[in-house]
């Protein structure tokens, strides 16, 4: 056995120094020579997932930091460093294949830091597509998480990691290779396409007035851009449910000082129905109708307004007659009165549809089109979308508003996506056979 030296005990009155510390001594994490030491073996040492971790939580706080700063909005000062850094897709793949054996090269190229940064990605979206995009942009000033610095940073590197994997794998020329190669650069050139997307979609408005052909369409900072092609309004035609029938009653309490309470059933002729407790019979209905000499009568033209005759019990057993209608620049509206507080009335139907007959005009000839609500036409690299009309005017409206949209990356989206789904047709085709006892195929 080994005898260890004992510390002498302090003899009487005798006071013993404290031990000297050596600088490179474990002291709580307060000694900063200590600290940068673990630093520096922290990232001297094997990458792999927890660096992943850390260069991810890097990426989002200097997001965070630029949204501080400069906001969601690239500067124009900043437009080159964007050009740099699309630069560094074609450096990537160069980096993956020349310096596929450089330690941080491949660690940037590796399974840790793509699992990483796709599940980081994959958690941004998640919020993207949970909180409200009024929440984000009330509370946070963020116009999107999709444009958001941290979203964009993360992208990045995600596409570092993609294109630097295919330069690492692109060579010899094999199957798994091409496999390999086809699924990640699909991907990242879907990747690019989307963010080329982000970057340069263009959403203008055009207002077309009936019979006056335009070529411009018009930006949100009221810039014009010129149009490949001539558009103009022969028609713009509105068509609306029937309406319904409300009880009105004066309310200082509710904000514009009347309280609504609208019914269920839509007009029709021999309708009995209940809003509110009030009984109410149509006696006759009229969905196009003007007010004259002889009291409503049907109408012929489309900007006339509906208008119903009623008979009205209320709960106390009252009962009222009259006309009602919501009217329209060719009549005034009416109601029934009920008392000193409280009315029958004709909200304005609400639409059913409403499009714009157009003809375009570009160097292969004239076209005729019906743009209605979701169902838009693409000519010469545009899509446009009927947007509104004037509301106030109704059917009678004079213009009718439609949304331009250019997509320059949506292509390159659609080239990329096709590649993914073709290399994984091949990865799957490579996986079917049978195979022998030990797993491989015969």
């Amino acid at each position: 056995m080994i005898a260890h030296p004992r510390k002498p005990k302090p003899s009487s009155g005798q006071v013993l120094e404290p031990e000297a510390v050596s600088p490179e001594a474990p002291s709580g994490g307060l000694n900063p020579n200590l600290d940068r030491k673990v630093k520096e073996a922290f990232w001297q040492g094997t990458l792999g997932y927890p660096h992943a971790v850390v260069l991810c939580g890097y990426l989002v706080a200097l997001g965070v930091a630029l949204h501080a700063t400069i906001g969601y909005r690239i500067p124009p000062m900043l437009n080159p460093v964007m050009w740099l850094l699309a630069l560094a897709v074609p450096g990537s793949l160069i980096a993956g294949r020349v310096g596929r054996k450089n330690r941080v090269i491949h660690w940037l190229t590796s399974i840790p830091v793509a699992v990483v940064v796709t599940s980081a990605v994959g958690i941004l979206g998640l919020v993207g597509g949970i909180v409200p995009l009024q929440t984000l942009q009330e509370q946070f000033q963020v116009e999107s998480v999709w444009v958001s610095w941290p979203f964009v940073l993360l992208v990045a590197l995600m596409l570092v990691n993609l294109v630097g994997s295919v330069g690492k794998r692109c060579w010899p020329i094999n199957y798994t290779n091409v496999v390999y190669f086809t699924t990640h650069a699909g991907l990242a050139i879907a990747i690019i396409g989307g963010a080329g997307s982000s970057l340069f979609l263009e959403r203008d408005i055009i207002v077309l007035f009936h019979g006056q052909p335009t070529t411009v369409a018009v930006k949100k900072d009221n810039t014009e851009v010129k149009l490949p092609f001539e558009i103009t309004l022969n028609e713009f035609v509105l068509t609306s449910f029937p309406p319904v029938l409300a009880l009105a009653e004066l309310d200082p309490k509710v904000e514009g000082g009347v309280d609504v309470t609208p019914g269920e059933d839509l007009l029709k002729e021999g309708l009995t129905t209940d809003v509110a407790g009030y009984k109410i019979k149509v006696k006759k209905y009229l969905p196009k109708a003007i007010f004259g000499a002889d009291g409503w009568q049907a109408a012929p033209w489309k900007t006339a307004p509906p208008a119903a005759e009623l008979a009205v019990t209320t709960p106390k057993g009252e009962t009222f007659e009259g006309w009602v209608s919501c009217g329209s620049v060719d009549a005034p509206p009416n109601h029934i009165r009920l008392g000193e507080t409280s009315a029958i009335v004709m909200p304005d139907p609400r639409p059913k549809e409403f499009r714009s007959d157009i003809t375009i005009k570009n160097g292969a000839g004239e076209e005729k089109h019906t743009i209605k609500v979701n169902e838009p036409i693409t000519r010469d690299g545009w899509t446009l979308y009927q947007l509104s009309y004037d509301q106030k005017m109704g059917a009678a409206s004079q213009y009718s508003t439609l949304e331009a949209v250019r997509d320059p990356g949506i292509g390159v989206v659609y080239f990329g996506m096709g590649l993914l789904i073709f290399g994984s047709v091949l990865h799957l085709w490579n996986g079917v056979g049978t195979t022998n006892g030990r797993g491989s195929k015969k």
